[in-house]
C-alpha cells in the first residue's frame, strides 16, 4: 500500500500486464518492464475509452471476446493493480446447487452481458455481501454455485446507444424463491411493464434518478441494498 500510495501522489498508478507472446501495447498504459507499467490521470481515460470500445465489440459478437483489441489475438490476457494478491480458494462447509438464470433483452434474443444480483435471505454472509452476488448473462444465461435455501434476485437490462451510453434500463425481479436442489429460473426484459415516471409541480429537467430494491436477510451481515 505504502508503494501505492507513493505512485499515487506522483500521479502514476503501477499496473500488472499477463500476455502470451509479445509484448502487448495497451492504450493509456506506459510499459516499464516486461510486464509492468503504469497509468496516470490523463492516460486512464485513454484506457477507460479503450475499455468502452472493447465492451462493445465483445457485446456485438455475442458477449464473448471478439478476437481483437485489448483481450484479443495478441492483446492482453489480464491487466491487475501491481502486487495484488490472488484471492485464496473457498471450500464450502455445506453441499452446493447449481442455480441457472435464463435471460432475454427486450426483443425476446438470449441476453449478453446484462448485470444481476443474488442474495441469499436465510444469512447474506453465504451470498449477497459481496461482489460475488453480482453476474453477467451470457449467452442468454448466468449460473451460481450456491447452497440450499431462500433467495431474491434482481436483473437490470440495459438499452445502449452506438456509443455505448445507457438510453434505458428495464428491471425484473424475483423478490423471494427457494432452491432445495439445481433449477433453473427464467428472467425477461419484457415483463418489465410498468415506466416509473415522475410529476413535478413546476416545469423541470431531469438531473438524476434511480431507485432502491431493499431485502433484509435474516442473519444479514450487511443489509442489501441494490441500486
Amino acid at each position: 500500500m505504502d508503494a501505492l500510495r507513493a505512485a499515487e501522489s506522483d500521479q502514476r498508478v503501477p499496473v500488472q500486464v499477463d500476455y502470451a507472446g509479445s509484448q502487448p501495447a495497451v492504450p493509456g498504459i506506459t510499459m516499464t518492464g516486461a510486464h509492468t507499467g503504469y497509468l496516470t490521470g490523463s492516460s486512464g481515460k485513454t484506457f477507460g475509452a479503450a475499455l468502452v470500445k472493447q465492451f462493445l465489440a465483445d457485446r456485438a459478437a455475442g458477449g464473448h471476446a471478439s478476437g481483437s483489441g485489448l483481450f484479443g489475438g495478441g492483446g492482453a490476457a489480464a491487466i491487475s493493480l501491481a502486487g495484488a494478491k490472488t484471492a485464496p480458494v473457498v471450500r464450502p462447509h455445506f453441499p452446493m446447487k447449481t442455480v441457472t438464470f435464463t435471460a432475454t433483452d427486450a426483443v425476446g434474443k438470449p441476453d449478453n452481458l446484462d448485470p444481476m444480483v443474488l442474495v441469499n435471505l436465510d444469512d447474506s454472509i453465504r451470498i449477497g455481501a459481496d461482489q460475488d452476488a453480482i453476474s453477467s448473462f451470457y449467452n442468454g444465461s448466468a449460473k451460481y454455485s450456491v447452497p440450499a435455501g431462500n433467495y431474491a434476485a434482481i436483473a437490470y437490462f440495459f438499452d445502449t446507444d452506438a456509443a455505448g451510453n445507457a438510453t434505458a434500463m428495464r428491471v425484473v425481479t424475483r423478490p423471494q424463491f427457494s432452491i432445495s436442489d439445481n433449477t433453473t429460473v427464467a428472467l425477461a426484459a419484457s415483463e418489465a411493464t410498468s415506466k416509473v415516471t415522475m410529476v413535478t409541480p413546476r416545469p423541470a429537467d431531469p438531473q438524476e434518478g434511480g431507485f432502491v430494491f431493499r431485502r433484509a436477510p435474516l442473519t444479514p451481515a450487511r443489509i442489501c441494498i441494490w441500486t
